[in-house]
């Protein structure tokens, strides 16, 4: 007669599961394809993850080094992280993950944190990046396209905070994409003066050439005038250049650039309307 032997096995030879890992990085809700990123100051960055067996606990740990203030890091011990930067300097940014056996996976990412080159974008930033500040920014969007965001600015800011640090509530920002980046940028400050006030578009004007745009390296300033009898006889007048905006007589610009950028502020009349604008573009 055969001997049938059975054999039974204990928890402990069960085989173990394999090692929780590190799937993948996402950047602003991007996969990244590289572990270098550069981004500017001011910007909120969102940092999600993917892990190997999502139906295992996992606990997670970003870390970022040089540590930032950490009241501007959201999500640290979270599967995403949310941090806005503040300081200029090169990051890492490190991921953890410890599944319940013990195993530990680590993912790092290098972030070049640089100067803004308008507002908290950089040329080159997707239209997701932009709609994702202008939010934490609690601006409010107008229209959204995949060549153009327009939002109106409120809450003293980047653009009107110097105006007597109050809210100029019709400013608006206007960003321009091709190929889904970030290449123009147009601002509107919204102006509206009586009869008796017209001077006021040109003090603004010089207002804002004496504080926000003292940042920038000034390459040229021009007053553009027509070549009429009328136009000159307020050209004689500086106190009367706030009315020859209104009636179209003259066009004030004044060039800027930075490193990366090129900068017009202008005032003038168009369509019956004054223009105070600033325009931005890349180098």
């Amino acid at each position: 007669m055969a001997t049938i032997f059975l054999f039974s096995c204990s928890k402990k030879d069960a085989i173990p599961p394999k090692p929780v890992t590190i799937s993948s990085i996402s950047f602003q809700a991007e996969n990244l394809a590289t572990n270098q990123l550069t981004v500017g100051v001011g910007q909120l960055l969102v940092f999600g993850s993917s892990i190997s067996d999502s139906t295992r606990s996992v606990q997670y740990e970003w870390t970022i080094t040089p540590s930032p203030d950490m009241s501007l890091v959201k999500g640290a011990s979270s599967k995403d992280l949310n941090w806005t930067t503040s300081n200029r300097g090169p990051y890492t940014v490190k991921l953890g993950t410890t599944d319940e056996s013990g195993n530990r996976d680590e993912k790092s990412i290098n972030v070049n944190v640089i100067k803004s080159d308008i507002r908290n974008a950089l040329w080159g930033d997707s239209g997701f990046t932009v709609a994702l500040n202008e939010a934490n920014n609690k601006s409010t969007p107008i229209s959204i396209t995949a060549t153009q965001s327009i939002f109106q600015v409120t809450g003293p800011s980047y653009f009107n905070g110097w105006y007597n640090n109050k809210s100029e509530p019709g400013d608006v920002i206007g960003y321009n994409f091709t190929n889904g980046k970030l290449v123009s940028v147009a601002v509107l400050y919204d102006r509206e003066y009586t009869i008796n006030e017209y001077q006021k578009y040109y003090t603004d004007y010089q207002t804002y050439q004496n504080t926000k745009m003292l940042e920038y390296s000034k390459i040229r300033e021009d007053a553009i005038w027509l070549n009429t009898q009328l136009a000159n006889q307020y050209k004689a007048n500086p106190n009367r250049w706030g009315e020859a905006i209104v009636l179209g007589l003259v066009k004030f610009q004044t060039l800027y650039e930075t490193d990366r950028s090129k900068i017009v502020l202008s005032i003038y009349s168009g369509s019956g309307d004054v223009i105070f604008a600033s325009a931005y573009l890349p180098k």
